[in-house]
């Protein structure tokens, strides 16, 4: 029961990270949702590369572009083809590839295509999640730390010339003190 919630919750965080992923390239690239032909190309590398690299459902991709599973699976097939004819296809691909396994590395979703033993990666890069984050929690509290010290610090330097500035004073008023002494 536990393997199909982590398979569950996988594919949910792996929608979320596709989702944010294409909206941000969309954004960047300026993609808009009609049939020419730059916008198209990148529709259909996204597609191919979300459906070989995650196991998000011909659904849930659809959903991501706002098409339907079909659009989905023709792209897919016509991968091969444009790869092998189309230099701008193979541009736009290799580059989303490449931005796609990073975002999806970065966001906790372990693309197939690193290994084949994917369930071995996962813990790896579940590991490295998990340093990841004990180290962030661990310089936060070094820089609360250091800046807790350098507020101490202020506060000697500030007691430090207090205390030269007492001194001064104890030094003036025995001098005063052995003046007054003479005097009497």
């Amino acid at each position: 029961m536990n393997r199909q919630i982590e398979v569950q919750f996988q594919k949910m965080i792996s929608i979320k990270a596709l989702n944010d992923f294409w909206i941000t390239y969309a954004e960047k690239h300026k993609v808009v949702n009609n049939r020419e032909r730059p916008n198209v190309v990148k529709k259909h590398a996204f597609s191919y590369i979300a459906r070989t690299n995650t196991s998000v459902s011909l659904n849930g991709i659809a959903g991501i572009l706002g098409k339907t599973h079909a659009t989905i699976l023709h792209a897919c097939r016509q991968h091969d083809a444009n790869y092998s004819y189309d230099p701008d296809y193979r541009l736009i691909y290799d580059d989303m590839f490449n931005e796609m396994e990073d975002f999806l590395l970065l966001n906790g979703v372990v693309p197939k295509t690193i290994h084949p033993h994917v369930s071995e990666v996962e813990d790896v890069h579940f590991k490295f999640v998990d340093v990841s984050r004990r180290l962030r929690n661990k310089i936060k509290e070094f820089e609360s730390y250091r800046k807790s010290v350098e507020v101490d610090m202020k506060n000697i330097k500030h007691i430090k010339t207090h205390s030269k500035e007492l001194q001064e004073r104890v030094w003036k008023l025995e001098r005063d003190l052995v003046r007054m002494k003479n005097l009497l």
